[in-house]
């Protein structure tokens, strides 16, 4: 017997343990449950894994990070309000609270090489690309100073 055709019989009864040892784990009760808990628990986890469905994730994602949106800015309570929204959606009693908390922020942006070679100040921002619309290349989107006040919830 060739080794390709010794590596696929391996790889074959491998993946048939595997497969007949996830269907009579799941027939067992998880431990500290009794079967119908077991069942019951079995069933909420799989509601829990199919909410968010995973090809939406990728939209998601672009969606929370088109912004800048450090703590406190507008776009940060958006994304607050958007995700409190499709967990309510996904069937979660959910709601946002809001704390005072101290966010310490520049007054002023600066990156300098002064000592141990040629003077040198970066520039503080990336070109815009055109593979990805939601970048901001421009400085002034990032506010220095940003106030939310807390709202009543």
């Amino acid at each position: 017997m060739n080794r390709n055709a010794l590596v696929g019989i391996v790889l074959l009864t491998m993946s048939l343990v595997a497969a007949i040892t996830y269907v009579l784990a799941d027939d067992a009760p998880l431990a500290g449950y009794s079967a119908e808990s077991s069942r019951v628990e079995r069933d909420w986890e799989l509601k829990f894994r199919a909410a968010p469905d995973p090809a939406n994730l990728r939209a998601y994602m672009q969606r929370l990070s088109a912004r800048p949106h450090n703590v406190g800015s507008p776009y940060d309570k958006d994304n607050a309000e958007w995700i409190l929204a499709k967990f309510k959606e996904f069937g979660l009693d959910a709601h946002i609270e809001s704390f005072s908390v101290l966010f310490p922020t520049p007054k002023e942006r600066l990156v300098e090489l002064v000592a141990g070679g040629p003077h040198f100040t970066a520039k503080l921002q990336e070109p815009a690309l055109p593979e990805d619309p939601t970048r901001i290349s421009s400085p002034s989107s990032f506010p220095l100073t940003t106030h939310i006040p807390p709202t009543a919830t």
